[in-house]
């Protein structure tokens, strides 16, 4: 039984520290150049993304960095699939701690077995570790990081709108030949 306590004790371990992973990567640049981040063509206000004022759902805005910015879009996907893969452990932390208390209840029912209630109890509290202390961050942080594609769309995408803008003409005028840069 100890085996098996701590086997899932380390298995909790791995899936924190696999959250964890790659928290920064998007991150370079935070704190005082965050504001400078928020800064562009695309924004969020609460579950609405602003396209230069035009307003749109979380759907539109994925279909739009899509086929806009490949950068953004993988961002998007990945930390979806982080939420996911928070709620799957959610789900089987309860299920764990489910059979844990059917278990405990059974025992109590029909004769009282210390060996069968201590592996429960053990069920139960390997179960409530997986769903609070894995599942629940890593569905926060999903789900946090998906709703900030925005920031790494106007960081990666966003500046080359207005750099494409810009462009050097010949122009001919009544004073002869020139360049015009316009922008």
């Amino acid at each position: 039984m100890k085996r098996i306590s701590l086997f899932i004790f380390a298995l909790c371990i791995v899936c924190v520290a696999q959250a964890q992973v790659g928290v920064g990567y998007y991150r370079s640049g935070y704190g005082s150049v965050q504001k400078a981040q928020d800064v562009g063509p695309l924004s969020r206000d609460g579950n609405f993304y602003y396209y230069h004022g035009k307003s749109m759902t979380e759907k539109e805005m994925v279909a739009f960095i899509q086929k806009d910015c490949e950068r953004a879009y993988n961002y998007y996907k990945k930390n979806q699939k982080l939420e996911k893969i928070g709620w799957a452990m959610f789900g089987t932390g309860l299920g764990i701690a489910a059979i844990g208390g059917g278990m405990c209840i059974g025992v109590n029912l029909t004769t009282w077995n210390r060996s069968t209630s201590d592996a429960g109890w053990s069920f139960i509290i390997a179960g409530a570790a997986i769903t609070g202390g894995v599942g629940i961050p890593i569905i926060c942080v999903g789900a946090v990081r998906k709703k900030n594609a925005h920031k790494v769309y106007n960081q990666y995408c966003g500046t080359e709108e207005t750099a494409n803008n810009m462009e050097l003409k010949l122009t001919s005028g009544n004073n002869g030949l020139g360049l015009a840069l316009s922008f």
